[in-house]
């Protein structure tokens, strides 16, 4: 691109500078200068970056000789120079009349009181013996434009990486690339190791601190028991003495009322001092073994978790759940296309349509006794659970599409949405709203009053294997996709505010909380996004499953996660690391949902486990 066709660079273009072989080159660093203020009001200057191809001359500012970085534009004579530089008195403005150049037009000479005849010069603020430029300066949008577009390295490129971005996306990038130098996770403990991010798993495999996290975490336990213990038993005491000292006095006061009493009143008087002092003490122990005796810690927390029901009534492999937990009920979606209906608590079977679909059932999502299915076979069906009688099993139920025949309604069946023309991997349901997701990459938006489709998005290029409502705020969604990307919606506009690419992997589960975004994926990880910062990024991968990962659920800072390993995997996000696994499925886990005081998790080997 000529110097021409880029207002305010013709200065630039004039002469190369004394820094001209970084820009001479086929590379070269050019970094910003550390006392200018950034465009966002930072402070700081841009951070080095090292150029993947030559910069042209006309993208180089003419005072500082290194790439443009936020450009503004003289109104008056049209140079444009760095905006670091127009901040910075020692940089930029001090001139001696008739003796200086004009400092963003080297050619041209400062003259009387004026800079190329036009702009004038005022005293400086800082220093009041000098005249500085004051000139009237504007954002060069096209210089920034093409200058941010210039291909830079990955700032780690010394560590290995290759990776190529444009200036004003490498950080995106640097941010989470594998080669960034991080701590180990065991920092907290003392661990001060450092390696490129993609070298962490190796070296957990030997880190002292890993293999010493079970006793430190259990030592710290033990110690903040004792410390309750010891707290309690310092109240028990202090109370202890205050009861001495009230018997003490009370002895005190009767003995003096008694001294003339008989001999056998004052004995009666005392055995009853006695039992009251007796009485108070034993009180008093009792609430002390009471203190001592520790809780149990109740769900999610605690190492006790294990299986306590195993419902076993399907005939192939579970692949959805649905809890309600004002009713304590329990709905299943199985290979064979059943939907079936349990008591939580008891395990007993309370519905059952055994064709609910054509094809597996994919996903189930419940409210106000409405059930939604969805399947292979790319319909969704909507079912009235008051309308079914018990036990409901039908072999030929039929399927109705705005009306229903007497077999469908004796099962149940509202009606069948048909819009989907392929699988249908995932259901959210929020009031009046509907939320699909299906493997052409869409999702469809419904009316739960009227079962019709409202928006259709095309929001992922391939697949999308499962939906979340934000936990905070039910108006925003996350998507996550085949195509190796993680999308956070906007549902009052239907529009994508953030997308999280490239994650390395299909992801297939997601969820939410604690501000933060988890995604699992084929790869056996799962990613944890930080949504609190801007903007939102990938702050760091959990790794422990030997296959993929195809449930991840978030609750009370903690992580429970379910794998094709046959195993569910409990992760404290305060330390990001596994601290508990659950073993008993003979499959892999496919379905999760948390209960009242429990996790319930279905797999491939046809089992319901409920976990306490």
């Amino acid at each position: 691109m000529s110097s021409s066709a880029v207002p305010g660079a013709s200065a630039a273009a004039d002469r190369p500078g004394p820094n001209a072989s970084p820009v001479g080159g086929p590379t070269g660093v050019l970094s910003g200068m550390s006392s200018g203020v950034s465009s966002g009001g930072s402070g700081e200057g841009p951070p080095s970056v090292e150029y993947a191809a030559r910069v042209n001359a006309s993208l180089v500012c003419p005072i500082c000789q290194d790439a443009f970085v936020d450009p503004v534009i003289s109104k008056v004579c049209h140079h444009s120079f760095c905006r670091q530089l127009s901040a910075a008195c020692a940089v930029s403005a001090v001139v001696k009349p008739g003796t200086a150049r004009c400092f963003a037009s080297p050619h041209t000479f400062l003259s009387g009181a004026s800079c190329c005849g036009v702009i004038p010069l005022v005293p400086c603020v800082a220093h009041t013996s000098v005249l500085v430029v004051n000139i009237d300066i504007h954002p060069n949008l096209v210089l920034k434009a093409l200058a941010d577009e210039l291909p830079v390295h990955c700032p780690h490129r010394k560590l290995g990486c290759v990776y190529i971005a444009t200036r004003d996306t490498i950080s995106a990038h640097a941010d989470s690339c594998v080669f960034r130098p991080v701590h180990c996770p065991n920092q907290i403990l003392g661990c001060a190791f450092e390696v490129p991010a993609r070298a962490i798993p190796t070296h957990m495999e030997a880190c002292v601190y890993e293999m010493l996290k079970p006793f430190v975490v259990r030592t710290t336990e033990r110690i903040a028991a004792l410390e309750d213990t010891v707290a309690s038993l310092q109240k028990q005491l202090a109370r202890a003495i205050s009861v001495a000292e009230a018997a003490a006095k009370a002895a005190a006061s009767t003995a003096s009322a008694t001294a003339a009493t008989s001999p056998s009143k004052r004995a009666a008087v005392m055995q009853d001092l006695k039992f009251a002092a007796t009485a108070m003490l034993a009180a008093d122990v009792d609430e002390q073994e009471e203190a001592i005796t520790p809780a149990q810690p109740s769900f999610p927390f605690g190492h006790a978790i294990s299986c306590r029901r195993t419902i076993s009534d399907n005939t192939t492999g579970v692949t959805a759940l649905a809890y309600v937990p004002a009713t304590n009920s329990l709905f299943s979606g199985a290979y064979d296309g059943s939907v079936k209906m349990f008591d939580a608590e008891s395990g007993r079977l309370q519905r059952n349509v055994e064709r609910a679909h054509d094809l597996n059932v994919w996903a189930l999502a419940v409210e106000n006794n409405i059930v939604y299915s969805a399947s292979s076979d790319g319909k969704i069906k909507v079912w009235d659970m008051a309308e079914a009688p018990d036990p409901m099993d039908f072999e030929n139920t039929q399927e109705a599409v705005g009306g229903s025949s007497n077999a469908s309604m004796r099962a149940g069946l509202v009606k069948v949405l048909p819009d989907h023309e392929t699988k249908v991997y995932s259901l959210q349901v929020n009031g009046s709203r509907l939320y699909s997701a299906a493997s052409d990459g869409k999702i469809k938006i419904w009316s739960t009053e009227a079962l019709t489709c409202e928006t259709t998005i095309q929001a992922h290029s391939h697949g999308i294997n499962s939906i979340v409502f934000v936990d905070t705020d039910p108006t925003q969604m996350v998507s996550v996709s085949h195509d190796r990307t993680v999308k956070l919606w906007d549902l009052t506009t239907a529009t994508c505010v953030h997308t999280f690419s490239d994650i390395g992997s299909e992801a297939l589960d997601v969820t939410t909380g604690g501000g933060m975004i988890f995604a699992s994926t084929f790869d056996a990880s799962i990613l944890a996004f930080d949504r609190r910062v801007d903007p939102a990024s990938r702050v760091r991968t959990l790794r422990g499953h030997n296959w993929e990962v195809w449930q991840v659920k978030y609750i009370d800072g903690l992580l429970f996660s379910g794998s094709h390993d046959h195993t569910i995997k409990r992760w404290d996000l305060s330390m990001w690391s596994n601290d508990l696994t659950l073993k008993g499925h003979k499959g892999f886990v496919h379905a999760f949902r948390f209960c009242n005081d429990g996790l319930i998790s279905a797999g491939a080997d046809k089992t319901i486990r409920i976990w306490k």
